[in-house]
């Protein structure tokens, strides 16, 4: 891959990333402005209603919520620098060559490089 073409695919991804993030926050907001006032009848019985969760998942470890944050924060940076990038002669990083070796081979494809050593082959 060439240097310009790295150069869009970061670009493209760091705007997507941006994306998620900025509509996280813009339904979040909706959420706590809609909401405020209490539940929200949307259909039949289904209801919406605002709460707060400072934890983990159903509010386990709540006095740790800045903890968990940051422990998150660094598998995140951690699995992310794990990821080789992928040269030119790697067919694996291309999913059009994966679906087309498939039918060449016994053998499954894993179509992400590093997953293949995670599973022995």
């Amino acid at each position: 891959m060439t240097s310009k073409a790295q150069r869009s695919e970061h670009i493209i991804s760091w705007a997507l990333a941006a994306f998620v993030i900025a509509f996280d926050q813009i339904t979040k907001q909706l959420a706590v402005s809609r909401l405020a006032d209490g539940a929200v009848d949307v259909v039949w019985t289904l209801k919406f209603r605002l709460t707060f969760n400072s934890g983990m998942a159903f509010g386990a470890g709540s006095s740790f919520g800045p903890v968990i944050a940051i422990g998150a924060f660094v598998v995140v940076l951690f699995l992310a620098k794990s990821v080789p990038t992928a040269s030119s002669d790697q067919s694996t990083s291309d999913w059009g060559s994966c679906r087309r070796r498939k039918w060449k081979s016994a053998r499954p494809v894993v179509p992400i490089p590093w997953v293949s050593s995670w599973i022995g082959r």
